[in-house]
């Protein structure tokens, strides 16, 4: 049985913790949330780059086999810069986001992130590299983790966010990227507003075909474990929204 773990700037991760369950059986989970530095995309690429080795050298002393970077963030602007640093496997989403996405074999593609990931590019090099002749229309969302971070993904408040930066892709695509792990938890609300003929992509939904190669059989069970920087108490409130139950997360000092 692997040991997975799952780093992300926050708790929006908790949406590939969710995959993981659901598609795979007899695994444990070392979820890291980096809760007292949250948000990353506003972040520079070195500070990023800094704080993503910090928990990156805590998940490795948790003794994990594989570690996935929830963080799009992070998946979209460090992860070649991990890779070479690190011998144990990384996994960013980024990959996973956009093969989902061409799964839809639609054309006409929005792409809604931090500011660090829709300036990187990344996601829009990948599935033009793949499919030419696909539209892109892209633009930063970067209230949606807070709100998700609170707890509000729907009413007046989400309502009104969402309308302010989704309004211009109205009419323009069929196929929405949520490329933030944070995102999926605002799915329903923004089907609301863009109506449920859009359809809404997320990276978590292809991300155990990229694992499975890494996890381990054997017998020895593991218990999952969940670390943040910073208030535990919002965690478990979190949680439910994103696992449909209530789990602790222990607050641990990486710094």
């Amino acid at each position: 049985m692997a040991k997975i773990g799952v780093f992300d700037s926050g708790l929006g991760g908790l949406s590939v913790v969710r995959s993981i369950l659901d598609e795979t059986k007899g695994h444990s989970i070392c979820y890291f949330g980096d809760t007292a530095h949250l948000p990353y995309g506003s972040k520079s690429v070195e500070t990023i780059k800094r704080l993503s080795q910090q928990a990156f050298n805590f998940l490795i002393l948790q003794g994990v086999d594989v570690i996935i970077v929830a963080c799009n963030t992070v998946s979209s602007v460090a992860l070649p810069y991990l890779n070479d640093i690190y011998k144990i496997p990384v996994i960013g989403v980024v990959e996973s986001g956009v093969e989902a996405a061409l799964f839809t074999n639609k054309n006409r593609i929005g792409i809604i992130g931090t500011h660090n990931t829709i300036k990187s590019g990344r996601y829009e090099e990948l599935l033009l590299n793949k499919k030419p002749d696909i539209k892109i229309l892209k633009k930063p969302c970067p209230l949606f983790v807070p709100l998700v971070e609170e707890g509000i993904v729907d009413g007046p408040i989400a309502d009104m966010i969402i309308a302010k930066y989704l309004l211009d892709f109205t009419g323009k695509i069929d196929t929405l990227i949520l490329a933030c792990t944070h995102y999926p938890a605002l799915k329903k609300t923004i089907s609301k507003f863009l109506g449920n003929d859009i359809e809404l992509v997320d990276a978590s939904m292809k991300i155990v075909s990229y694992i499975e190669k890494y996890l381990k059989k054997d017998e020895n069970k593991k218990k999952s474990e969940f670390y943040v920087t910073d208030r535990p108490e919002n965690f478990s409130s979190l949680s439910k929204l994103f696992l449909d139950k209530s789990i602790k997360a222990e607050i641990v000092n990486i710094g």
